[in-house]
């Protein structure tokens, strides 16, 4: 059973010990499966995939035919979703996107600068087999997509059957992604840094795996550029007595199945709520389909901290740095007034959210379907007509006290009388010139797209 520990325990807790874990002894392996993948190419990647994926693969690539067959297979709302999601995370990264700058000494004349270029083509891993990340594929691709990269691939381990998760086709199509493969393991790694019959090398490797993706990651660095070394998964949530300890509970065992070597962690200020996720997370796991793998997580690595204020567990948060970062608090944004999350965070909140968000898929998904709806009202679609799922609750109780003491500006009478020119909406008397509407109509292609958020040209000009 996941521990419920005291705040004041904490300096007995050493959480940096939690990224040595289980890292066992697999450099000689995966060494091995290097060498061979480089002298054998394809026929190490079959020989690999029978061993370690049970499929007999005669053919590498995933056909246009089988994404096609999967996209045709997906409910619609789960494409709205992911679509949904694509465009937050789209959002989110646009304003990452830089060209460099050039800076001249007017003294010596002397000019230094920084250009940005994209990669001509980056692999991505992805992890499948038992379980399927869509998620990984969206946070991935999109990102390398925005950079410019001309060509992005993915490595992801089949099925028995030979197959790929159709989950994963889908967000690798609305990604835009060009090429998949089915590969997974250190082999796959060899496969995307040095090339195969099959398999194009290309310049970077990015994405998340077990002990031996990370190991052959590490071993090819300098061949081609890596993200970085990723350790076990790791969740954090912070969250209130208000929150469902249901949805605590699910997101906890959604990070904790991934891997044995998982780090589940709860904090919280009340121990009424930290008992209700110790009970919730038993129940569910019961139910779990990777529940062995999430036991051995749990038993091992899980902790449910009870803290004396949220303040502090703002502060314990920051300390522990975690992978994932959620909060599930009534007044998230409060939060920020005293204390400043440091790791990248992950909220539960939908609509007009200050926090981009993508919610774990399987049960922690299923637990909160309505705030899947709210993400893909975002995309249009039939479920943009529903009710408001949160029954009328919307982003505005999340003002600060000052905002809401305005008084709102209310709109004068509109009379339906015609004729009239109602100055209190700002109408105009005349119609545009043909000046204007001539300029409008040529500009109208663009107008559908979002403006530079760095005005580049604009300050180009200037």
């Amino acid at each position: 059973m996941i521990p419920i520990l005291k705040a004041v325990d904490l300096q007995t807790e050493d959480f940096r010990s939690r990224r040595d874990a289980g890292a066992g002894n697999v450099t000689a392996t995966v060494t091995e499966i290097i060498r061979d993948v480089r002298e054998n190419g394809d026929a190490a990647l079959f020989a690999y995939t029978k061993r370690f994926d049970g499929a007999a693969l005669t053919e590498l690539t995933v056909s246009p035919e089988e994404t096609a067959a999967a996209i045709e297979a997906q409910d619609g709302e789960w494409m709205a979703i992911l679509h949904g999601a694509a465009a937050r995370i789209r959002r989110f990264h646009e304003r990452q996107r830089r060209q460099g700058f050039r800076l001249e000494d007017p003294e010596s004349g002397t000019v230094i600068g920084q250009r940005v270029t994209p990669l001509e083509r980056v692999g991505l891993y992805v992890p499948g087999g038992t379980a399927a990340y869509p998620s990984t594929v969206l946070m991935d691709a999109i990102p390398a997509k925005l950079a410019g990269v001309k060509e992005l691939a993915i490595a992801t381990p089949p099925g028995p059957d030979g197959k790929i998760s159709p989950a994963i086709l889908a967000a690798a199509h609305v990604a835009g992604v060009d090429r998949i493969y089915k590969m997974g393991g250190a082999q796959a790694v060899a496969a995307l840094a040095y090339g195969t019959e099959s398999v194009t090398r290309v310049d970077k490797i990015v994405g998340p795996g077990n002990a031996y993706v990370a190991e052959a990651k590490r071993q090819v660095f300098g061949i081609v550029d890596i993200d970085m070394i990723a350790g076990p998964s790791e969740i954090l949530i912070v969250a209130d007595g208000k929150s469902d300890p249901r949805h605590a509970a699910a997101d906890l065992l959604s990070q904790a199945e991934h891997d044995r070597n998982a780090c589940a962690i709860l904090i919280t200020d009340d121990p009424v709520f930290a008992a209700a996720v110790q009970r919730e997370t038993e129940r569910q796991l019961e139910s779990l389909p990777r529940a062995e793998i999430a036991r051995t997580s749990i038993d091992a690595q899980g902790k449910i901290i009870v803290a004396n204020s949220l303040t502090e567990a703002v502060a314990l948060a920051n300390e522990i740095a975690p992978e994932h970062l959620e909060l599930m608090t009534d007044e998230p944004f409060a939060l920020f007034d005293g204390a400043v999350l440091q790791p990248p965070v992950r909220g539960r909140l939908c609509e007009e959210n200050a926090v981009y968000l993508l919610y774990p898929r399987g049960a922690a998904a299923g637990r909160r379907k309505h705030c899947a709806l709210c993400a893909g009202r975002r995309a249009g679609g039939a479920r943009a007509q529903r009710a408001d799922p949160h029954g009328g609750r919307t982003m505005s109780r999340f003002l600060h006290p000052s905002l809401r003491a305005l008084t709102p500006y209310v709109p004068g009478e509109q009379p339906k009388t015609a004729g009239l020119i109602k100055l209190n909406t700002n109408e105009a008397p005349f119609s545009p010139p043909p000046a204007v509407r001539e300029a409008v109509t040529s500009a109208a292609g663009r107008l559908r797209l979002y403006p530079d958020p760095e005005s580049t040209a604009l300050r180009e000009a200037l």
